[in-house]
């Protein structure tokens, strides 16, 4: 299969594009443009904020071959909107998928059936957090981690 994907999704009428070889800058996450001004970002810590608009399904990308999806509490609950992005990150197979999860005490019964469809239909990493001011610091500590390896990496070479 192509590792560029361009299907149109009627339901939300957006784009899910996959460029190849998208480079994300070392210590920035690129964020898709619709989470501009929003509380989540301001609980980013110590990275740089690229928005873009052509993420598609994909919320945040901390590295060049890292993508996030984020479920907010209403979407796990509401059930249905959340799969079908899920299921569009599965199909880019130049990126390493991350599902992140709004887990609280409203949305903790449908959490099971979450994490089965993504961790063991689809193969992505689920991390669940409590609310958007965990999954700040979490985003910012893939693009800290990434920015670490880069430093070791290169007094190996």
């Amino acid at each position: 299969m192509n590792s560029s994907i361009c299907a149109l999704d009627s339901q939300y009428k957006t784009q899910t594009v996959e460029r190849p070889g998208v480079r994300v800058p070392t210590g920035h996450v690129l964020v898709n443009k619709k989470w501009k001004n929003t509380k989540l970002l301001t609980f980013f810590e110590n990275v740089n904020v690229l928005y873009e608009e052509q993420l598609g399904v994909v919320d945040f990308r901390p590295s060049s071959d890292t993508a996030v999806v984020y479920v907010s509490e209403a979407d796990l609950i509401n059930g249905s909107s959340y799969k079908r992005k899920l299921a569009k990150l599965r199909k880019v197979n130049s990126v390493r998928g991350v599902v992140v999860v709004e887990k609280t005490p409203a949305s903790q019964q449908y959490f099971a059936a979450l994490q089965k469809f993504a961790v063991l239909d689809l193969g992505l990493a689920v991390v669940p957090v409590s609310s958007q001011q965990e999954a700040g610091p979490f985003i910012s500590q893939i693009v800290r981690r990434i920015i670490k390896n880069t430093y070791m990496y290169s007094f190996l070479k």
